[in-house]
């Protein structure tokens, strides 16, 4: 009898452990930690006026040459994220109604170009119309190349202006004619209204290879936007 009672317990007990051998742990649920939201940055200034689009002013980049571009930032601040760069002779801009000046006094104007919009620093303005400069214009000694001959033209320009006006290069192209046009900022310091002009040069090539003044046109940069041809 006690043999047989201890066969007994030794199968029960083997039945024991092969019950406990195949018993798996519960599968572990992980732990997701979603990030915290951060409030965006808010950059310190205040906005100043109005920037929009009058229908009857064009908006451009002024004072760059077309080789070289501006920052469209997301935030009004030279620190802020770019989203692109909007090339010197751009001339497809759309003002957003916002002018923003920040602590550090610069002026940030909100603006659309092509399908994103932000913040640039100042050198976009409004052109005014195009209208014939008359005066007399003397380019001393023989120049050849066409943007040399138009930043000489432009200084004579800018001398009959009162001085003080600084040239900029923006593009020379020459058309299928040989003539070549060539556009020159001449930007001004100390005026809230009128930046400074642009100046549409046109010159030929004579027989000796220089350059000779065919024509000048001159259009208003304008701070604020046009009226009936003038600044605001």
């Amino acid at each position: 009898m006690l043999a047989a009672a201890l066969v007994v317990v030794s199968i029960i007990g083997a039945s024991c452990s092969s019950d406990q051998a195949v018993t798996e742990e519960p599968a572990l649920t992980p732990i997701i930690k979603l990030p915290t939201a951060v409030a965006a940055p808010t950059p310190e200034g205040a906005i100043v006026e109005e920037f929009g689009s009058p229908s009857d002013a064009q908006l451009a980049v002024v004072g760059t040459p077309a080789d070289q571009s501006i920052a469209l930032h997301a935030l009004p601040g030279i620190d802020e994220p770019v989203l692109l760069q909007i090339p010197g002779n751009a001339g497809d801009i759309v003002g957003e109604d916002q002018a923003f000046e920040s602590d550090d006094g610069l002026t940030w104007l909100y603006v659309r170009y092509g399908n994103r919009i932000g913040w640039v620093s100042e050198r976009v303005a409004y052109l005014g119309p195009a209208t014939p400069f008359d005066s007399a214009v003397t380019v001393a000694g023989s120049i050849s190349d066409p943007g040399l001959f138009a930043s000489e033209v432009v200084t004579r320009v800018g001398e009959q202006q009162g001085g003080g006006l600084t040239p900029v290069v923006v593009t020379s192209a020459t058309s299928a004619d040989g003539s070549t046009r060539t556009v020159v900022d001449l930007m001004a310091t100390g005026d809230d209204s009128q930046l400074g002009w642009r100046v549409l040069v046109t010159s030929a090539t004579d027989e000796s290879g220089n350059q000779t003044l065919a024509g000048i046109n001159r259009q208003p940069i304008c701070a604020r936007g046009v009226v009936d041809g003038l600044c605001e």
